[in-house]
């Protein structure tokens, strides 16, 4: 208060005061001026394609009619033809590489107004199957047939809508079943779940650690038959801009791996945990330090990858992993050598893992 008063005392200071409100007041309106005539990009549709195949981008926003280039930051996918569809809607043709790396890829476009914001669209393994209202139960989905294996599908969650996609499967058959939604840069939590033929729920997903909102699951069928997946908000909410894609297979779909990263370019020797089929090895190569791809995929004996990999850590430390000693209440295996990343699991309710290093007085770890 006392500040107040000593700065609207003095005539000279107070005329200094409003002038500086009106310049402020105009920069405020240059700036609005300025974003009123950037480029706006608002979505990119579909929120996803197949890699290894050519499609077609919408882009819709403002003021992005007289597009003349597509920025984009990684490898895997060329840009070709951009068609105007009206001031603020555009035609893209891409063509998505084999081997690009599935998950997000980011985009800006480049117009005679500027360059328009961030946006992003998904690349994934599988071909895409778009939903067919009305698909609210598994009766309705079961008569627009049955959904493959091995694909993405495609839908929007409207206000207290429920889509259901119906697979048919073999007794012990694995079905996982991974969504993206959050990630696809709306507000929307997905909750999913499995229910058989009597409609007696197998399993059930609103969040997950690896994919946060976005769920996930994978589980071995029970007995032979039908099995319908439910889509819906976890508030039974909604909108048009609640879009979705649901990779459905027989893939492997662990939720950890150990160890979790390495030197960048090694090739490691990892163990993936939590599948319902138990846990397996394999061998990942750490992405170079100059690379711009990340995450870890996971291929089966056949050959068929998990839509979504794990975040690689890269750090140019040696690994060390537990050897399943590390229970009692002191370590039973020798000092380890410093600076190490040390890797475990803590598989077990009140287990603690312990580990023995040596270190000299006035050192710092």
């Amino acid at each position: 208060m006392l500040t107040r008063m000593v700065l609207f005392s003095h005539p000279v200071p107070r005329m200094l005061l409003l002038l500086l409100l009106l310049s402020l007041a105009a920069l405020s309106g240059m700036t609005d001026l300025a974003s009123a005539s950037d480029p706006k990009l608002t979505t990119i549709l579909p929120r996803g394609v197949q890699r290894g195949a050519s499609h077609t981008l919408r882009f819709v926003g403002a003021r992005i009619g007289q597009t003349q280039e597509v920025f984009y930051y990684q490898p895997g996918v060329t840009f070709g033809e951009i068609r105007k569809v009206d001031d603020n809607q555009i035609d893209v043709d891409i063509v998505v590489a084999a081997d690009c790396a599935p998950g997000e890829h980011i985009v800006q476009l480049r117009t005679p107004r500027g360059i328009s914001d961030y946006r992003s669209f998904y690349v994934g393994l599988f071909p895409s199957v778009d939903e067919a209202e009305p698909n609210n139960s598994a009766e309705e989905a079961e008569a627009a047939g049955l959904t493959a294996l091995n694909v993405t599908a495609c839908g929007t969650i409207t206000s207290e809508d429920v889509d259901a996609w119906v697979v048919e499967l073999a007794e012990g058959q694995r079905l996982s079943v991974e969504i993206e939604a959050l990630r696809l840069g709306y507000i929307f939590d997905p909750h999913l779940s499995i229910v058989d033929e009597r409609r007696f729920e197998i399993a059930s997903c609103d969040d997950s650690p690896l994919f946060k909102q976005d769920g996930m699951l994978s589980v071995l069928a029970p007995a032979a038959g039908k099995y319908t997946i439910l889509v819906r908000d976890a508030a039974y909410g909604g909108n048009d801009n609640c879009r979705y894609r649901l990779h459905v297979g027989d893939w492997p779909r662990p939720t950890a791996v150990l160890p979790a990263g390495g030197a960048a370019g090694a090739t490691l020797d990892v163990r993936f945990l939590g599948d319902p089929k138990g846990d397996f090895a394999s061998s990942v190569v750490v992405p170079a330090a100059d690379s711009r791809v990340g995450g870890v995929m996971v291929a089966d004996a056949a050959g068929v990858m998990a839509p979504s990999g794990f975040p690689v850590r890269k750090i140019d430390l040696p690994n060390h992993i537990e050897n399943g000693q590390q229970l009692s209440e002191w370590p039973a295996e020798s000092a380890l050598a410093l600076p190490v990343a040390l890797n475990g699991v803590i598989a077990a309710e009140g287990e603690f893992d312990w580990y023995l290093f040596s270190a000299k007085k006035g050192e710092i770890w």
